[in-house]
């Protein structure tokens, strides 16, 4: 009964913040800075805080297109624009074709004034982040309050916040490929909701580097807590449903694919492992290590650069945590099977950012 109330006050805390974020046209974006300094608009500013220039594949490249798109009736080849480009693009954009099934976070455009659109989408991309994580921390042995704790904590983590504006849909929408095998519904169920949800995620934005890691983190989730998956005859079906997804989304970037294969990017981007430096990685335990006292200077190339997932939950938990109770973690069977996954996917994770392993083998562990 009390998790039941605690979930009914976060979905009406929900929906009245997003309320207020809709109804005043909202978004976390800097288009701002296109406006004033290259257009000469010298007033414009957003609601809040200040445009910055550093996200400029947000300003200068989704956002101006997402205008492309509206102003051009939601077709897919750009008739505003003396190259009639195609639209299809990695990111995902409002078109009036099939894929538009799967973006459901864009479907006020057609309906609604595309600013109420514009800010809905990125509500509704805030939220799927909250409430996906907090789920996935909930099967992990997380309580109500810890889990929605934790799933704001990693949203102002620096990646999160760093790359918000234009990889926000990538990382929100990753917790949703996967939720479907933990719901207590049919087999085939989970397996539509799950296709429906990876091709959802791979329109919305596609950037292979992202989602090739995060599908390593889905892979060792469901490994350690749904083992049951990578037995026959489930470990065939979601592999066809795997394939299915991919393929439709191949399908539906059939030509913008076609024509960046032969590039250096994002078609010939390979890389070996060991390219991390030292200083972001520690970045993991030590979140402010890359920026100087005054937060106002950054240790690095720029803030995307340095943008690791750093949480201070992890100096916290190893201060307080009780270390006499860890006989009690190892000797549960259950509980020791996911400490030691865990602890090997994590070592890969490090491995792959600090030794040099060759891009093959990369390749072939995600």
């Amino acid at each position: 009964m009390k998790s039941t109330r605690l979930r009914n006050l976060f979905i009406l805390i929900l929906l009245i913040a997003g309320t207020v974020y809709i109804s005043n046209t909202w978004s976390p974006s800097s288009y701002a800075y296109f406006l004033k300094y290259h257009l000469g608009y010298v007033d414009i500013k957003p609601d809040f805080g200040e445009a910055r220039p550093v996200r400029s594949d947000e300003w200068a490249v989704v956002t101006p297109m997402t205008q492309a798109t509206v102003n051009n009736d939601f077709k897919r080849f750009n008739k505003t624009s003396l190259y009639e480009e195609d639209l299809r693009i990695n990111y995902g954009l409002p078109i009036a074709d099939w894929g538009f099934i799967f973006k459901p976070t864009m479907w006020l455009y057609g309906w609604a004034n595309p600013a109420y659109a514009y800010s809905f989408h990125w509500f509704a991309i805030f939220s799927l982040f909250i409430a996906g994580y907090a789920f996935l921390f909930k099967k992990f042995g997380a309580s109500n309050n810890i889990a929605i704790l934790l799933s704001f904590s990693l949203y102002f983590t620096g990646f999160s916040q760093f790359w918000w504006n234009e990889k926000g849909p990538l990382v929100a929408m990753f917790p949703w490929v996967i939720i479907p095998f933990f719901l207590r519904i049919k087999p085939v169920w989970q397996l539509l909701l799950f296709y429906y949800a990876a091709v959802a995620w791979l329109l919305t934005n596609l950037y292979p580097p992202v989602q090739i890691s995060l599908a390593f983190v889905g892979f060792a989730i469901l490994v350690l807590r749904l083992p049951k998956l990578f037995k026959l005859p489930n470990l065939a079906f979601l592999l066809i449903f795997a394939m299915l997804a991919a393929a439709t989304a191949a399908l539906y970037h059939y030509d913008y694919l076609k024509a960046t294969s032969a590039t250096l990017y994002p078609g010939g981007r390979h890389l070996d492992g060991g390219g991390v430096p030292s200083r972001f990685w520690l970045s993991w335990f030590f979140p402010a290590i890359n920026f100087s006292w005054s937060y106002k200077d950054l240790i690095g190339i720029n803030m995307s650069e340095i943008g690791s997932v750093g949480m201070y939950y992890y100096i916290s938990i190893l201060l307080v945590l009780n270390y006499r109770n860890f006989n009690i973690l190892w000797n549960d069977p259950i509980h020791r099977k996911v400490f030691i996954g865990l602890s090997i996917a994590f070592a890969m994770q490090c491995a792959w950012m600090l030794l040099p392993i060759p891009a093959n083998i990369g390749m072939i562990l995600l």
